[in-house]
């Protein structure tokens, strides 16, 4: 999705980030999810990533009720721009394709 950087690519992120946030006991791509919407906003020069990343209660992972951990928003938000700066820097990743 990332490599998308479009409008509509973003919009699918928030809708999954909207859906499986908190995480609960859903912990599926979550990380993945707002790595490659930050890297739109980055692209697009919005800040739609912001609202996922800010509370640090959607990323609790439970079990039975009981936190057993937690996601890394900026952790993945970190790993999507290592990502994506390596295949821009090899010319993987040309944005006029």
């Amino acid at each position: 999705m990332a490599r998308f950087e479009t409008a509509e690519a973003a919009d699918a992120l928030c809708e999954y980030l909207n859906c499986y946030l908190p995480v609960g006991e859903r912990e599926y791509d979550q990380e993945w999810a707002i790595g490659a919407l930050a890297w739109i906003n980055y692209r697009m020069g919005s800040d739609r990533a912001r609202v996922f990343a800010r509370d640090p209660h959607l990323w609790k992972i439970t079990t039975g009720g009981r936190q057993i951990g937690s996601l890394d928003p900026h952790g993945g938000v970190d790993q999507m721009g290592e990502i994506m700066g390596f295949l821009e820097d090899y010319g993987l990743c040309d944005r006029s394709a």
